[in-house]
């Protein structure tokens, strides 16, 4: 499907265009109301249906990307009960050390889980847009509800690269 060489630019390139346009919808979010979705949507809504959707694309080809070629054992290792370097990841941070960007480790469990997220809060949302009443309701409930986890795997997600950068350089 995809060369080898190939994977990480195409990595790189998506990963940056969904950190830009994720940042946007969840700084655009509270410009949203509910109420005009379903009968009047404007600038906002309609800006946070295009975006999500976009998203919500692109976030399904970035986890299929990143899967590829038996990538899914370093973000889903325990899929297969392997749990062997995240508990040595954990031993590490009671030590004060920090995690290792190694496959099957506790920053790709990380990773895996936002880019679940990512994509639960895009297609919840999408559901919540084509659905009408308590229905829609309860997708949107969905959407907020994996859309904060999703901020906070995404925080959790910054401050370990963000560690990983400054330990690069000391």
């Amino acid at each position: 499907m995809f060369s080898a060489h190939k994977i990480p630019d195409l990595i790189k390139r998506l990963h940056l265009l969904l950190v830009l346009v994720v940042i946007w919808l969840f700084v655009s979010a509270g410009g949203v109301k509910m109420a005009k979705l379903a009968m009047s949507p404007g600038l906002w809504e309609w800006n946070h249906l295009w975006f999500g959707g976009l998203v919500t694309l692109l976030s399904v080809g970035f986890w299929l990307t990143n899967l590829a070629h038996g990538k899914w054992r370093s973000h889903y290792s325990w899929l297969v009960a392997d749990f062997a370097q995240v508990v040595r990841d954990l031993k590490g941070l009671t030590k004060g050390r920090l995690p290792s960007a190694i496959d099957g480790g506790l920053l790709a469990w990380i990773e895996g889980i936002a880019m679940l997220l990512l994509i639960g809060a895009g297609v919840s949302g999408l559901m919540g847009y084509l659905s009408s009443g308590a229905q829609a309701l309860s997708w949107y409930d969905w959407h907020t509800s994996l859309a904060w986890s999703l901020l906070w795997a995404l925080a959790v997600h910054a401050v370990a690269a963000l560690g990983h950068y400054i330990e690069t350089f000391r």
